[in-house]
């Protein structure tokens, strides 16, 4: 009995700590601040004068949707610049064909 939870403590201790996700409250919450905050950002480009603000609403939904379901509470505590550039550019990639 004892060799057998010995042997499952190990087993979990060896396995790699799961992120926990956000709440669909908090995934709401993130994903209209980080959209609001992209319109902001993308309709202050210059770049961007050429772009309907319907196609930035389109793009930085998108944006905020794919950062919400992508980042976890740990990612959100931990404010890690590195880990926030990565989930940033992914959700860039994902978006840019709501952004045409």
């Amino acid at each position: 009995m004892y060799l057998r939870l010995i042997t499952a403590l190990v087993l979990i201790g060896c396995m790699p700590a799961m992120a926990t996700p956000l709440s669909p409250a908090d995934r709401v919450e993130v994903a209209a601040s980080v959209a609001s905050s992209c319109m902001s950002n993308q309709a202050a480009m210059p770049l961007n004068q050429k772009i309907t603000v319907g196609q930035i609403q389109d793009y930085c939904g998108c944006y905020g949707k794919s950062i919400s379901e992508t980042i976890s509470v740990e990612d959100l505590q931990k404010n890690d610049e590195k880990v926030l550039d990565v989930l940033a550019a992914a959700s860039t990639k994902a978006c840019r064909p709501a952004q045409k």
